[in-house]
């Protein structure tokens, strides 16, 4: 009787110790997840800061893309710089040809998808600047422009 107590407790124990592990690699993923986007959008809370503090200033990306000779611009990221970016290239009367991005979701402009055969353009602005390697990584294989960060220009 005293083994057969002892098995139950032992396995009891061993299944409690593996429903804690479980429990604990579920709250870790979730916290590196939540910790992940908290950076995401503090990098993003300090780009539009340096981007609104350079308006003030008086500078403009045009401003940038003129200087490099970029005539056509590409944006890949149609999420909230994105759609910033193409308003602020809009008014400044830059030739916008396309967007980039996995969920089109505005018809504004020609929209495609990464895995699309992509037009011609002089440069390609990047706003997923918290992901901008991987990015530049795959699209340097796409396209045959300039890419460059949102981050880098402003």
């Amino acid at each position: 009787m005293k083994i057969k107590m002892g098995r139950f407790i032992s396995g009891g124990l061993v299944g409690l110790g593996c429903g804690l592990f479980v429990s604990y690699k579920l709250i870790g993923n979730r916290l590196y997840e939540y910790q992940n986007r908290s950076d995401k959008f503090e990098q993003m809370f300090h780009l539009c800061n340096r981007w609104v503090m350079d308006k003030q200033r008086g500078r403009n990306i045009s401003d940038y893309l003129k200087k490099h000779n970029y005539n056509t611009v590409a944006i890949y990221g149609m999420n909230y710089l994105g759609r910033t970016l193409l308003s602020e290239l809009q008014q400044m009367q830059v030739d916008v040809r396309y967007a980039v991005d996995r969920v089109v979701n505005l018809s504004e402009i020609d929209i495609y998808k990464p895995d699309d055969n992509l037009p011609d353009a002089d440069v390609m602005i990047v706003t997923a600047v918290f992901d901008f390697a991987h990015i530049k990584e795959e699209m340097v294989q796409k396209v045959s422009c300039s890419i460059v960060s949102l981050e880098e220009i402003i």
